[in-house]
């Protein structure tokens, strides 16, 4: 059996962050003596018409297309194309948009079989029943008279160290390998993706979230993948992509004190309630360079109605804290929530004073990322629900911008009119820029300080002269 695996382009971004999971799913089918092949339009820059040329080449069994909800519109085409040109393969889909949308996907595109959920499992099952879908859990199919059916869920993997190691070797990886800026580090570090853990145990009413709670690879099991990306393609950096790596202080102690004979640096998604200025500095120790994190907004209002289960107090806090380990703080908004209005504007305005930082992007402007309802949040439903999305299928093609800070407003949930809310969201990040750029002319020391604490504590970099390191630690003595 031959099988085609496709990575779909997203419109507004560059390949730069690795298919984990259309890797796995690839691994899995090879372990059922499939022959799998990966077309990454994505990492190619194919075009339409590229990807029909493509499909002409060969032939294939089943061709399965990973696809989120923002590439709706490409995910169609494919399948489109898909079926054209290869009549006797089978059409599968997987990935959050046949997850939360399986019913609009087999109407509305060629897709014949959408995966809900984890496929690594479902996949194996679907390559020995090809010809009897109905006893496969966790999919929903187009019959033979046409109808729809939903089998029963699948039960989560429960033990994630029981999965292949991602299989890399079938990718273009020249495009996913990044060199990320390190301070001290001539021309950065060579640096890919990697996920320790699948979900996330809170429940905020705008996340879209494939998985319910979280689950966790052993930290051996990391260590041992890191290690062989490190021998293997000679990574010098891991970003962990997990939604949330600080779940809990005992394992990313355990994290810390494993990973530091491999003189590997990382970043990784934290929360403001799971971090301390102790557990930072482990951190830093050891090669973490950054952390994001979900703030959302510097109302208090605001983040209760989000059900964020965090406190402003505790933000605060963890930013400062980062900031004092030595650490780049990744700070990530969310502006146009319901209940936004002039007093939570404000409140996040006087935040940002306080913390003396800013949501910035890659090229330094300071912005808040207008809120997009996207499929799987609980807002999401909400507006189905009372009408406010009454056209799924428009309102997916819209949505091939996602959530990125530059995307369009795609629905107001505030009382302001469109044109208000757009204004005052310029407003705020001039607001919130000018007023960082002026601490930072006023307190010039502690601008510098920030940069001895990045330059102090680095432990290990290979062409770093030790001098250097050695006054940078004097000077950061001599400023405390």
């Amino acid at each position: 059996m031959r099988a085609l695996l496709v990575q779909l382009p997203h419109e507004d971004r560059v390949p730069s962050v690795f298919p984990v999971g259309i890797a796995n799913v690839a691994a899995a089918m090879t372990q059922e003596g499939v022959e799998v092949e990966v077309l990454d339009v994505f990492a190619l820059g194919y075009s339409a018409s590229d990807v029909s040329e493509y499909l002409k080449k060969s032939r294939w069994d089943v061709i399965g297309i990973n696809a989120f909800s923002t590439q709706y519109p490409w995910a169609t085409i494919f399948a489109a194309e898909a079926k054209r040109h290869q009549k006797q393969a089978l059409i599968v889909m997987g990935g959050p948009l046949p997850t939360f949308n399986a019913e609009l996907v087999l109407q509305k595109t060629a897709t014949e079989i959408c995966v809900i959920g984890e496929g690594e499992e479902t996949i194996k099952d679907l390559v020995r029943n090809l010809g009897n879908p109905g006893e496969v859990a966790g999919i929903c199919f187009k019959s033979k008279d046409g109808r729809i059916v939903r089998t029963s869920p699948r039960p989560y993997i429960k033990d994630l160290d029981s999965l292949p190691f991602t299989n890399y070797d079938i990718f273009p990886m020249g495009v996913y390998f990044k060199w990320v800026t390190v301070p001290g580090v001539a021309g950065g570090v060579k640096t890919v993706n990697m996920l320790t853990s699948r979900g996330c145990p809170y429940a905020c009413n705008f996340c879209s979230k494939t998985f319910r709670g979280a689950r966790f690879r052993s930290i051996d099991k990391i260590i041992e993948e890191i290690a062989e990306l490190r021998d293997r393609y000679g990574i010098q950096g891991v970003i962990f992509s997990d939604e949330l790596l600080l779940v809990k202080k005992k394992r990313t102690y355990e994290l810390c004190e494993k990973i530091r004979p491999l003189k590997i640096y990382w970043s990784c998604q934290g929360r403001a309630n799971n971090v301390d200025l102790d557990l930072l500095k482990t951190m830093k120790s050891v090669g973490c360079t950054s952390v994001g994190y979900g703030i959302e907004s510097g109302s208090q209002k605001i983040l209760d109605n989000m059900n964020k289960k965090v406190t402003v107090a505790q933000n605060e806090r963890a930013i400062t804290n980062t900031l004092k380990a030595g650490m780049i703080p990744v700070v990530q908004m969310i502006y146009g929530y319901p209940g936004e209005d002039a007093d939570t504007i404000r409140e996040t305005q006087e935040f940002f004073e306080r913390i003396h930082f800013y949501p910035a992007t890659a090229m330094g402007e300071c912005e808040f990322s207008l809120l997009t309802p996207l499929p799987g949040s609980p807002l999401y439903q909400e507006l189905l629900a009372n009408g406010r999305i009454a056209d799924e299928g428009s309102y997916l093609e819209k949505l091939e911008h996602g959530y990125n800070i530059d995307c369009p407003l795609r629905m107001n949930l505030t009382r302001f009119s469109d044109e208000e809310l757009l204004a005052r969201k310029s407003l705020l990040s001039n607001q919130v820029k000018a007023t960082y750029e002026d601490y930072a002319r006023r307190h010039p020391a502690e601008r510098l300080r920030r940069y001895i604490r990045m330059y102090s504590s680095i432990r290990f970099v290979e062409g770093y002269p030790g001098v250097i390191r050695r006054a940078a630690r004097s000077i950061y003595r001599h400023l405390y």
